[in-house]
């Protein structure tokens, strides 16, 4: 379960958290990360600017970060 980051552009809200390529994002808040479309649907359920808390594994690791979500 989770979703696989494939890419970080530069000056994204990403970048700013320390994500990398090959990160597994498991939890938005407390909003479980099964696929693609969980996290689609746990982010419209957020507005641009809001402060969310992203978990996500590293290493066989849970970290977790906080991100300020920008509009697209």
């Amino acid at each position: 379960p989770g979703v696989r980051v494939a890419a970080v552009g530069s000056g994204t809200p990403a970048e700013s958290a320390g994500l990398l390529p090959g990160d597994i994002l498991v939890r938005l808040d407390q909003a479980p990360i099964i696929d693609l479309r969980t996290y689609a649907e746990a982010l419209k359920a957020r507005q641009p600017g809001q402060t969310v808390r992203l978990a996500f594994t590293r290493d066989n690791r849970e970290r977790i970060v906080e991100i300020v979500l920008q509009p697209r």
